[in-house]
């Protein structure tokens, strides 16, 4: 067996000191072989609390921002804390991790961590999982052990809205005909969260089915719905919808208007074009950055290549 490296054995000696942690300093313990992840778990417990969460705030926000670090180990660890606060951290730690491992502890975060905010994170991490079950690039059993830990979830009434609402949206991507009658369900439910969640969905999802529905939320009376709306029909990308869109540029809400402009540039087009550049010539100036990168986008015609298929079809 590999011993466990210098870099790792002096880091580890400084975190049972509480010494700072420093980001640099993360690098020991990316991509641990099984004699440090077994040091690490013997030791865990001896490192003072606040430095394993000051340790896994700064291993989430890496592995967030850098894609080559590989904190499956050291989150698997971290979710045997006691501490609900360092776990949800290990879950996001581990979250963008291709390791089949870091999947088969979400999974089991989510179906059995007594702390909701840790199962709503380990749902939410799913949702890559479950891209990848969708696309048959996962082994079978595999791709059914994730569709069913979430669906129970999203549809366990005794659940917390919050993570009823982040299985909801990890099961977005799948082409099953029970997730369009889940999203109704959410869309007419008594909490606020869930609806907005089954807004969310909508987009997610890529159907068209949901357009009645997301023009109703258009012009809903609560901003943080029209936004959400938006946003949703800015992703399934269909021109018919620009003239709607192109309305909220004048939303009285500064989100919606930004929301506004994003859908418009992930719709694309020449029409799309023209209501962002003449939104440009009157735009308070903290919003030309976004106008422009809008329009870049919206005109690009390798990237809008669905528009030019969809208004084919049309035709």
């Amino acid at each position: 067996m590999v011993a466990p490296a210098p870099e790792f054995l002096s880091l580890l000696s400084s975190l049972r000191k509480g010494e700072q942690v420093h980001p640099r300093n993360l690098d020991a313990l990316s991509d641990l072989h099984q004699a440090e992840r077994d040091q690490l778990t013997l030791e865990w417990s001896a490192i003072p609390a606040e430095t394993r969460l000051e340790l896994m705030d700064l291993a989430a926000d890496r592995s967030a921002s850098d894609v080559t670090a590989d904190f499956t180990a050291l989150g698997s660890v971290a979710l045997q804390d006691d501490d609900p606060r360092i776990r949800r951290f290990a879950v996001e730690a581990i979250g963008d991790s291709t390791d089949w491992r870091a999947c088969d502890r979400l999974v089991a975060t989510l179906a059995g961590d007594e702390d909701a905010l840790v199962r709503a994170a380990a749902a939410a991490g799913l949702g890559e999982w479950a891209i990848l079950a969708e696309g048959d690039q996962l082994a079978p059993d595999q791709a059914e052990q994730i569709l069913t830990v979430l669906r129970k979830a999203a549809t366990d009434i005794e659940e917390t809205p919050e993570v009823r609402a982040c299985a909801l949206l990890s099961l977005s991507v799948i082409n099953e005909g029970w997730l369009t009658a889940l999203i109704t369900d959410f869309y007419y439910d008594e909490d606020r969260f869930m609806r907005l969640a089954a807004v969310q969905a909508m987009g997610i999802s890529a159907s068209e089915d949901w357009l009645d529905f997301l023009d109703e939320q258009l012009q809903s009376d609560d901003p943080e719905f029209r936004r959400e709306a938006v946003t949703s029909v800015g992703e399934l990308m269909i021109p018919s919808t620009i003239e709607a869109v192109a309305a909220l540029l004048e939303d009285e809400d500064d989100e919606v208007v930004m929301a506004a402009i994003g859908a418009l540039g992930e719709i694309g087009g020449d029409d799309a074009v023209e209501y962002l550049a003449n939104f440009l010539e009157d735009a308070d100036p903290e919003l030309i950055e976004a106008i422009e990168e809008a329009i870049a986008f919206a005109g690009d015609p390798v990237i809008n290549l669905h528009n030019v298929i969809v208004e084919d079809e049309e035709l």
